[in-house]
């Protein structure tokens, strides 16, 4: 066990990319390919908003820039 855990660990990259691809290949199998893009739609969007999150990305200041630049006229 303790040998599996280092191949693993040594070649994770690997490792990631033949459990996704496993997990792809079922879902095409078991759910057809609009389901499954679907579903890889939704997982890589919601990747994008966890990572703006976590560098600070706020809803908030985005809507006030827009407003202050609607304020400030600055489309001429």
């Amino acid at each position: 066990m303790n040998d599996l855990l280092k191949l693993i660990f040594s070649n994770f990259g690997k490792f990631l990319g033949i459990t996704f691809g496993l997990i792809i290949a079922l879902c095409l199998i078991f759910i057809g390919f609009w389901k499954t893009l679907f579903i890889i739609s939704i997982v890589i969007i919601g990747f994008i908003i966890g990572k703006l999150y976590d560098e600070g990305f706020s809803i908030k200041k985005i809507i006030k820039d827009i407003i202050e630049t609607f304020r400030e006229n600055k489309w001429h």
